[in-house]
């Protein structure tokens, strides 16, 4: 099963306005367990004329409250290999400071306003001690509040690049891809998931928990 995705750059966010177009394509041999998510155990993604291969890491079940499913979450990047699959500490947040490109993919499993979603974004980020009124976190906040909101069934996309000031490209169901610079940006966004968790989520915890493991 193919799962192709092709999507416009939102220019409001971009320093210098441009225009582009990002393509995350996969192969899915497998459902993610109990889910209808597909499981892309090969991926590619394109950025602005660039093309890169990502492999599959891991995935996990979002859940609040113990029973009530979020999301699932799959994790690529540009060199598998350097991941880390320890829970001790930040290892595996640690781990991906070495590799180019991150790219994560939430399907939402039930429906979620935009504002729910960015509070819980915000709340992640200051448990991890990122300063979320620096002006890429601003950008990044108000990206997720107008991106449109979760939809039973329908993806959001995040894909960060490295570079002198990482890069973040965010689609939420709107359609709408917001790219966004900053120093730091792509550790700061990849703690939402594989960081400190915020006041004791056990659902986040068993999240991270299923990513690391590789999980299914």
């Amino acid at each position: 099963m193919k799962n192709i995705l092709g999507l416009m750059f939102f220019t409001a966010l971009i320093s210098t306005a441009a225009s582009a177009e990002l393509v995350l394509g996969g192969v899915s041999t497998a459902n993610y367990s109990g889910t209808s998510v597909p499981l892309l155990n090969t991926a590619n993604i394109q950025v602005e004329g660039g093309n890169q291969a990502v492999g599959f890491v891991g995935a996990g079940l979002r859940t609040r409250f113990t029973v009530a499913k979020v999301y699932v979450a799959q994790l690529f990047t540009s060199d598998p290999s350097k991941f880390v699959r320890s829970q001790e500490g930040m290892q595996a947040l640690d781990s991906l400071d070495a590799v180019k490109t991150v790219v994560f993919q939430l399907t939402f499993l039930r429906n979620v306003d935009a504002n729910t979603i960015k509070v819980a974004f915000d709340d992640s980020l200051s448990a991890n001690g990122v300063n979320v009124s620096e002006p890429a976190i601003q950008q990044f906040l108000a990206a997720v509040d107008s991106g449109g909101p979760a939809i039973n069934g329908k993806t959001f996309t995040f894909v960060t690049v490295k570079g002198v000031a990482d890069t973040l490209y965010y689609e939420g169901t709107s359609g709408v891809v917001a790219k966004i610079s900053g120093p730091g940006l792509a550790r700061k966004i990849t703690s939402i998931w594989l960081g400190k968790l915020s006041n004791g989520d056990a659902g986040l915890e068993k999240l991270k928990q299923q990513i690391i493991s590789g999980g299914n």
